[in-house]
């Protein structure tokens, strides 16, 4: 071998050459690896990512929901008892918390604050789907209509609650007509149950004016519109926390914090 290198030198630069590739090769293929296996890493439930509180524009306000402390893991719902129900699983969304922050919180500006505002004559939809309300938590102006609608191959009851009064009280068949209530004054909450299926709930604070959210899976809302350099009373409400206020301005970033 030796005498067939010295006679041949070009092979010495060609075994070099050919040690180099396999050493990239074999590097590349360990990087193409571990980037698969990195992907290939489950989610846990509950936790993701968070993304920092953007800088809010001069006529909004932005921020979060949080909790303090540990909550309840999210448990299945027991739907066993209606089969028109038991479309795939579902669960008990009371208290709904991802990475500390928590969802399904109605942020808004206090009522009797911002001036007067024509209610929308779009109505707010309410979907009883898989025997569940869907939304769970949503805005109302007084004055703006709601419809609940049965998407369900069973009956429900629709009982709705207000200031501790029942409002309504009838039961909505399948594919009945869409059931059409009021709103009711601006400063409570309109309280959707279902007296067939216990477990069904859905909650509708209700303002009078436009400027309120949501908070989603994430914790975070944001409220627009809000004139600028204004100070406000911004009020949080949880279905099971209650109810938070700060004082803030348009323009700022605020952050609630319940304790359970």
């Amino acid at each position: 071998m030796k005498n067939m290198l010295s006679r041949f030198p070009f092979l010495n630069v060609l075994a070099v050459v050919s040690g180099v590739i396999l050493v990239t090769l074999a590097a590349a293929g360990e990087r193409c690896n571990s980037s698969h296996q990195a992907q290939a890493q489950p989610v846990q439930q509950g936790q993701h990512k968070q993304q920092p509180i953007p800088k809010p524009k001069p006529t909004e306000i932005i921020g979060e929901v949080r909790v303090l402390g540990a909550t309840a893991p999210i448990r299945k719902l027991d739907r066993s008892d209606e089969p028109a129900c038991e479309n795939g699983t579902a669960y008990v969304e009371t208290v709904v918390v991802s990475d500390g922050r928590l969802a399904n919180v109605h942020v808004g500006i206090a009522s009797g604050t911002m001036g007067t505002f024509k209610p929308p004559r779009k109505p707010v939809i309410v979907h009883q789907v898989d025997c569940l309300y869907v939304p769970r938590i949503q805005g109302l102006m007084a004055g703006q209509k709601v419809l609940v609608i049965n998407g369900d191959p069973t009956m429900h009851n629709v009982h709705a609650r207000q200031l501790g009064n029942s409002v309504i009280n009838k039961s909505q068949p399948v594919s009945a007509k869409p059931l059409e209530l009021d709103s009711g004054p601006a400063g409570s909450v309109l309280k959707l149950g279902c007296d067939v299926h216990r477990w069904m709930r859905a909650f509708l604070p209700v303002t009078d004016h436009p400027f309120f959210d949501v908070t989603g899976r994430d914790g975070t809302f944001k409220i627009t519109g809000v004139p600028r350099g204004k100070t406000v009373l911004l009020r949080a409400w949880h279905e099971k926390f209650g109810e938070q206020e700060k004082q803030v301005k348009a323009g700022e970033r605020v952050i609630f914090t319940f304790r359970p």
